[in-house]
């Protein structure tokens, strides 16, 4: 997407753009000052070119630990999302810097969706014998 793609889309108050590294980098692997210059140099990119404060993060390839939040936090992100599929629960109350999420793709049909939101899926899969 080009930036003027990105300002089109946040004129809507429906939608926010969050930051997720420079290079799509695996952070644990990476120096403190490596991760640290990839999560903030990204959200200051696109502060600038959008004018608006960046809030919200994601973890690339879902990698991360305590490091890469405290990071993040220190760049004032209010929220990090992962890759572990699931809803919210309680737990997220305490800490906004390690979010599950649902996945959609283009396979996604809106009762699949529903149920996702609703928490079925993650309820079954709890349910479900893990394959070692």
């Amino acid at each position: 997407m080009s930036w003027i793609d990105i300002n089109t889309l946040i004129a809507d108050p429906l939608f926010s753009i969050g930051s997720h590294t420079l290079n799509h980098h695996n952070l644990p692997n990476l120096s403190d000052k490596q991760a640290f210059a990839e999560i903030y140099e990204s959200k200051v990119i696109i502060e600038d070119k959008t004018k608006r404060t960046v809030k919200h993060f994601c973890y690339p390839l879902g990698k991360f630990g305590m490091r890469e939040m405290d990071i993040v936090k220190k760049c004032n992100f209010l929220t990090a999302t992962t890759t572990q599929t699931g809803n919210l629960s309680l737990n997220h109350s305490i800490d906004f810097h390690s979010l599950p999420r649902i996945q959609v793709n283009s396979l996604t049909t809106e009762k699949v969706l529903k149920l996702q939101i609703n928490g079925f899926y993650p309820a079954v899969l709890c349910l479900l014998p893990v394959n070692q």
